[in-house]
């Protein structure tokens, strides 16, 4: 238990980078837990040095990453990776609200080189996933470190420029669709 969450914390090989990036998230989630409370959806995270993050099966965070060189860039791949469950607990919202992003951007940036995400359906559920990070952040350590945060991510660099310009339109979906937790 660390805080106000149980969150089990498990190493894929033991490494020391491993075990070093185990030591910091322990202090980000007591540090930021009865804030971080609301954005926990799943309670099991492996850190692996040969794994880039990702949400599921189980919530993994790649060591080797440049974002999680700062505690604000581990807190947000943490966060990002906790709403991914968050949306998958509401396929029929999620669908529905996809569908009204799709009416607002008809056109969205596909591939790293473009600053989006692997494929369209992925571009789109990435504007979800990162306004809700946005907000997250916003509540935990400020708008204007928020901001800066996500304005040097480098990637996603598309989505995340959208996220920050038209943070209050695409929150205002989520809420329409109660996407927001």
């Amino acid at each position: 238990m660390l805080g106000l969450l149980t969150i089990r914390i498990e190493l894929a090989s033991s490494s020391g980078s491993e075990q070093r990036l185990r030591r910091r998230l322990a202090k980000i989630l007591v540090r930021y837990g009865a804030r971080l409370k609301k954005w926990h959806f799943t309670d099991r995270v492996v850190l692996d040095d040969a794994s880039i993050s990702h949400s599921h099966p189980v919530l993994t965070i790649g060591t080797k990453t440049k974002a999680v060189r700062t505690d604000t860039g581990l807190l947000a791949i943490y966060l990002h990776e906790q709403i991914h469950w968050f949306l998958n607990k509401h396929p029929i919202r999620l669908t529905r609200a996809l569908r009204d992003l799709k009416a607002r951007y008809p056109q969205v940036r596909v591939g790293a080189k473009e600053g989006g995400a692997r494929d369209e359906k992925s571009t789109y559920l990435h504007l979800l996933v990162c306004t809700l990070e946005y907000e997250a952040l916003r509540i935990i350590i400020g708008k204007a470190s928020a901001t800066r945060l996500l304005s040097s991510k480098p990637y996603y660099e598309w989505i995340y420029k959208t996220v920050v310009r038209d943070f209050e339109e695409i929150r205002h979906l989520c809420i329409s669709h109660q996407l927001v937790p």
